[in-house]
């Protein structure tokens, strides 16, 4: 009999306990208040915008400068999650009729970039690039992948669901038929880097507990 392989084994962890994230089982069945998923959107909007000033730039400088492929991989996604720097078509802008749509106002969502700005403060931001371990750079790559591998695999449902059950149109779904696509290709980069630098067992039963720690707090922008 084959033995599962360490990506199977990852892969495995998160299709037995995707189904029982209650927002996003909920949202599905659109059994969520309206003005509490606007709340739950504005909270991403935070996440996504504070992470684009500050954590995606601190996971580059973080890396020690013979881990090359990570920082190419971080560099690549502040790019891509920054639309390419151009106006407007940075990832948080994109999920901001989502949250209009939902009722949120402009300064809900300017509230929720400065929250999320001052939990991001200390980032990392006090420790030196030589100083991360391995670990450090795997619990980074860990969340990330988390995240973009749930919304690689539920984005079409959600936005589905926004459509259904709360009355939004493509329009304003349009941040989640997009990670729907780009979100693949972000999470097996990831990944890939994960494997890259887990090869032994010790650094994969670590990545094994920071996957199953990152599904029971997902989503993170909300704690």
């Amino acid at each position: 009999m084959r033995e599962i392989t360490f990506e199977e084994k990852l892969k495995t962890i998160v299709g037995q306990k995707i189904n029982s994230i209650s927002l996003l089982k909920n949202l599905k069945t659109g059994k969520i208040p309206k003005k509490e998923l606007k709340n739950y959107t504005v909270l991403l909007y935070g996440e996504a915008r504070s992470s684009l000033r500050i954590k995606i730039p601190e996971r580059i400088k973080m890396c020690p400068l013979r881990l090359v492929s990570v920082r190419k991989f971080w560099c690549k996604m502040l790019k891509e999650e920054s639309g390419g720097f151009l106006i407007n078509k940075d990832h948080a802008s994109l999920i901001v009729p989502t949250c209009i749509s939902l009722g949120a106002t402009n300064k809900e969502l300017e509230n929720a970039y400065l929250s999320a700005c001052k939990k991001l403060k200390n980032y990392n931001q006090e420790r030196f690039y030589e100083a991360f371990s391995l670990e450090d750079i795997l619990k980074e790559l860990t969340q990330m992948w988390i995240d973009e591998y749930i919304l690689a695999l539920e984005s079409t449902n959600i936005a589905n669901a926004l459509i259904k059950y709360y009355g939004l149109n493509e329009d304003d779904v349009f941040y989640f038929r997009l990670h729907a696509i780009e979100d693949i290709k972000h999470s097996k980069a990831g990944l890939r880097e994960i494997l890259k630098i887990a090869t032994d067992q010790k650094l994969q039963a670590y990545v094994i507990k920071r996957t199953n720690e990152a599904l029971e707090k997902f989503p993170i922008w909300m704690t």
